[in-house]
C-alpha cells in the first residue's frame, strides 16, 4: 500500500503497520502512533474512554490488536531530503521516535558481553543520506539531538568518560586516537575523558591506527578513534570535494579495522558515529535572512546566545545555540566554502549510526 493509500484508510479507522514513527509527519491530518497495543485496547474496551483521532499502530507491539484492525504492508522511508519540510516544527517529536547520539553510550558498554575488543569510531561530519544505501555495512539513522556543532555533539555521545568509567573495571584496557594534542585542546581533553594523557596518541592518519592495532595483544580492549569525515572539505577546501570518494575511504577504513582485529583473533565490534551531518551549497534553496546585517565572524547556520538579531531554536537552559531551520544561511558561502553545519535538517541532524 502507498503512503496517501494508508492516509485515507485511517480517516475510517486504526491500522496497524510496520512504519517509522517518522512517516507520520507526511499526513497533513494529525496521527498519533501506538506503541503499545495493550495500554490502547484498554483505553478501546474502558467505557468511560473515549477514542477520536486517527491511529496508526505499530505492528510489532500491536498484540490481540491484529484481530480487531486491518495490517497493512507500507513501504514508506521518511528519511530523505523532503523531511526538512516538517523536521525543524517537529523535532521533540523526532527525538522521541529515533535513537539519538545521546543514548548510544549504554549500547558501546552492552556490547561487551559479546565482544572483547569494541572500537568507537568518532567521525566529524557524515550525513545518514550518504551511507544509506550501502550494503558492505549495517547502518541505522540516529539523530543529532544536541546543536548540530562537534564542540556539543562528541561530547554528548561519550557522555564525560561513561564508556571508560564502566569498561575499566571490567578489565578493559583503553587506547585512543585522535589528530590533536591531548594535553592541550580543551575539547580533545573532553572527548577522551577517563582515559589519561598516555592511553590517547596523536596520529596524523588512520593507517597509523591500523599498524597499531596489528600489534594488540589479546585481551579486553576498548578503543576510542577521531576519524576525519566530510567536515574539513566542507569549511575551507578549494575545487569542488569528492564526496563519494572520501565517503568510500571511510567506510574502507572502518572494514579495514575490523578486519586487522579478526584476523589476529580478536572477538572485536567496531560501531562508528558522526557529530553531525553536511549541508552542501550545491542546494539551490538555500535563502539568505533579510534584515541580519554580518558583522565580524558570522556563523552560517546559527546565532550565539549574545548576538543581537537572534533568531531559529533555542538549545540549552540559556539559549546558548539558536540553530536555524532549513533552507535558511545567514550569509553567502565563501569561495572556500562547499556545505555548513549547525542548524537543523535532515542533512545536518540525521547520521549514521554504523556496525561493521
Amino acid at each position: 500500500m502507498e503512503l496517501w493509500e494508508l492516509d485515507n484508510l485511517l480517516n475510517r479507522t486504526p491500522v496497524i503497520v510496520d512504519i517509522h514513527p517518522l512517516s507520520l509527519l507526511w499526513f497533513i491530518l494529525p496521527t498519533n502512533y501506538v506503541n503499545d497495543g495493550n495500554d490502547f485496547q484498554k483505553m478501546l474496551d474502558d467505557p468511560r474512554s473515549r477514542i477520536e483521532g486517527r491511529y496508526v499502530i505499530a505492528e510489532q507491539k500491536a498484540g490481540d490488536l491484529k484481530y480487531r484492525f486491518p495490517c497493512i504492508d507500507c513501504n514508506h522511508d521518511p528519511f530523505v531530503p523532503e523531511l526538512n519540510k516538517s523536521l525543524y516544527k517537529n523535532f521533540d517529536y523526532a527525538k522521541q521516535n529515533m535513537t539519538t547520539i545521546s543514548e548510544l553510550t549504554q549500547r558501546i558498554i552492552d556490547s561487551t558481553l559479546e565482544f572483547d575488543v569494541v572500537c568507537l569510531v568518532l567521525i566529524d561530519g557524515l550525513s545518514y543520506a550518504q551511507v544509506k544505501k550501502r550494503v558492505d555495512i549495517n547502518t541505522k539513522p540516529c539523530l543529532v539531538d544536541v546543536p548540530t556543532l562537534t564542540e556539543y555533539a562528541f561530547p554528548a555521545i561519550v557522555r564525560n568518560g561513561a564508556i571508560p568509567r564502566s569498561l575499566v573495571p571490567k578489565g578493559f584496557d583503553l587506547h585512543g586516537y585522535n589528530y590533536w594534542n591531548f594535553e592541550r585542546d580543551d575539547l580533545c581533553a573532553k572527548i577522551f575523558a577517563g582515559f589519561s594523557a598516555g592511553q590517547v596518541q596523536q596520529v596524523a592518519s588512520f593507517r597509523e591506527i591500523i599498524k597499531a592495532c596489528v600489534g594488540l595483544p589479546l585481551g579486553k580492549h576498548y578503543i576510542q578513534i577521531i576519524r576525519m569525515g566530510l567536515d574539513q572539505y566542507s569549511h575551507d577546501h578549494f575545487d569542488k570535494p569528492n564526496i563519494e570518494m572520501i565517503v568510500n575511504d571511510i567506510i574502507s577504513d572502518l572494514l579495514s579495522l575490523k578486519d586487522t582485529l579478526k584476523f589476529q583473533g580478536h572477538r572485536a565490534a567496531v560501531f562508528a558515529i558522526a557529530d553531525h551531518g553536511i549541508i552542501w551549497r550545491i542546494d539551490p534553496a538555500f535563502e539568505v535572512l533579510n534584515g541580519v546585517i554580518p558583522r565580524g565572524k558570522v556563523h552560517m547556520r546559527y546565532f550565539e546566545h549574545n548576538e543581537i538579531g537572534k533568531m531559529g531554536k533555542p538549545w540549552g537552559e540559556n539559549g546558548q545555540i539558536w540553530q536555524l531551520d532549513y533552507p535558511y544561511l545567514r550569509r553567502r558561502f565563501y569561495i572556500n566554502e562547499w556545505g555548513c553545519h549547525g542548524g537543523i535538517s535532515f542533512e545536518e541532524c540525521v547520521v549514521p549510526w554504523i556496525e561493521v
